[in-house]
């Protein structure tokens, strides 16, 4: 539940290639108005909002078995009463398997990070950069365990470990236990 006079609005949208890979496009728009401004201490107060939306485009190739790779391309755009700002970002992502149990994901997101500016204050994007490996094994005909682990670090940040666990009970259900560890 989003509190007063916000609204959270999303859409996407993919569709699958045998010969070009696989395509994807995205809308999120998050808004919340009723905010009050003064410009002095005995003015009346006005009411402003504050918006917030992302267009992405994105593309993935599995160009070998063992070997996925991807991109996405992402505007942004900021709003704070009459003033807004965007910007223009990329993400790239690859996915190698060993085998049938072993996978490896490599994530860079704001690898061209979007800079909207507000007057002179630039709205800067982190980068951040995840290494994730996964093993999974099926325990009987309808049982199987999945592990993964995660490192991850944000742009002027250290390492932010964290982990989980799944076990599966065919397509039916699934219990997924994770933990990580508290940044700064």
């Amino acid at each position: 539940i989003l509190f007063e006079d916000t609204t959270y609005d999303a859409v996407a949208a993919g569709m699958n290639s045998q010969r070009w890979g696989g395509f994807a496009a995205s809308y999120v728009r998050q808004a919340s108005g009723g905010f009050e401004r003064r410009l002095g201490p005995n003015d009346s107060p006005t009411t402003f909002s504050v918006e917030q939306s992302a267009l992405t485009g994105g593309w993935g190739w599995y160009p070998f078995r063992s070997l996925a790779v991807g991109l996405a391309v992402k505007s942004v755009r900021e709003s704070i009463g009459g003033a807004s700002a965007s910007g223009t970002g990329l993400d790239a992502g690859l996915l190698l398997s060993a085998g049938e149990n072993a996978r490896l994901g490599v994530t860079a997101l704001n690898l061209l990070a979007p800079a909207p500016s507000f007057g002179g204050t630039d709205g800067h994007y982190p980068r951040v950069f995840d290494l994730s490996p996964v093993y999974g094994r099926a325990l009987t005909a309808d049982w199987a365990v999945e592990l993964s682990a995660r490192l991850r670090r944000v742009e002027a940040q250290g390492l932010e470990p964290s982990g989980g666990v799944e076990l599966r009970y065919g397509g039916l259900a699934a219990l997924r236990l994770g933990a990580k560890a508290e940044g700064p």
